[in-house]
């Protein structure tokens, strides 16, 4: 029998957003202070009711199919309204969409392990995403900092570092974009590809070593390739530099690109200049949301 409610977390990428298409690591970290959460209750018909949310019929149709494939049956849905109370910006980066996926999961399969929930919500993602390489189901399944490969959906926890002087931020850009849509009009070729698959290789392990320097170089490179790429709106670089401005020593999209949140890289020293400022910080894999509007 399905759960009355349920909800999950968002997450945000350091690294591998695009290459774990090709088969590269992809680091993907919680932000637990943001969630996602669903209410059922019996009702004559399906609706769909949202609270941070636009429901649109669009959505409830993509919300019925999700259902659909997580495991509740035509009958069950018919009978129910569901409430989503959502802390997770849509089209940020932020992972709403897996939120969603995997919230619906946990609902429809109480019993069930992560390994389940994971494959019930990345088979639901693509109703909102085409191709989803499962990144981001994988991550707010997990709740906690993991290294995903696409091929077999296999999962690594992942040990952030302890006492390195440097933090996680991560800021809005105020503008949303369709995830489907970006990955459609990507901008790739073979160089850039392969670059990407190994920036993404080597990133995870300057994380875990602490290696800052290399760190720095790597995620400044990075950037430079999804700026190639087309992946960097004019609302994205504002950001990068207000956050360069601020104490930022790399700054990066995290996500599909062309808007949502941007990712910064900064030193212990620049908490101080983060007062009145929509932030999330993430200090070794454990986020706090300083104000998020």
């Amino acid at each position: 029998m399905s759960k009355l409610s349920s909800d999950a977390c968002g997450k945000f990428i350091i690294s591998g957003e695009h290459a774990v298409l090709d088969g590269a690591p992809c680091l993907v970290y919680p932000v637990r202070k943001l969630r996602l959460q669903i209410e059922r209750t019996k009702s004559s018909d399906f609706d769909l009711r949202g609270n941070g949310i636009d429901v649109n019929a669009e959505r409830k149709r993509q919300f019925f199919e999700a259902a659909l494939r997580v495991g509740f049956s035509e009958t069950e849905l018919k009978g129910s309204q569901f409430s989503i109370r959502s802390e997770i910006p849509l089209g940020s980066g932020l992972g709403s969409s897996a939120a969603l996926c995997v919230a619906l999961a946990r609902m429809a399969r109480p019993n069930s392990g992560p390994d389940e929930i994971f494959a019930a919500a990345f088979f639901a993602e693509g109703i909102f995403h085409g191709r989803s390489s499962g990144a981001d189901p994988a991550g707010v399944t997990a709740e906690s900092p993991i290294l995903y490969r696409m091929a077999g959906g296999q999962r690594e926890e992942f040990v952030a570092p302890q006492g390195v002087p440097y933090f996680w931020a991560l800021r809005d850009s105020g503008a949303t974009r369709d995830t489907a849509r970006v990955i459609e009009q990507l901008k790739t070729t073979d160089q850039s590809r392969k670059l990407l698959s190994e920036l993404s290789a080597k990133i995870p392990d300057f994380v875990a070593a602490g290696q800052v320097p290399a760190l720095i170089e790597a995620i400044t490179e990075l950037s430079r390739q999804h700026r190639e790429m087309g992946l960097v709106s004019a609302a994205l670089e504002e950001c990068f530099e207000s956050m360069r401005a601020g104490g930022a020593v790399a700054t990066k999209l995290t996500g599909a690109g062309r808007g949502g949140f941007a990712l910064g890289l900064y030193p212990v020293s620049a908490l101080a200049s983060f007062k009145d400022e929509n932030f999330i910080v993430s200090f070794n894999g454990n986020d706090e949301v300083l104000s998020v509007t």
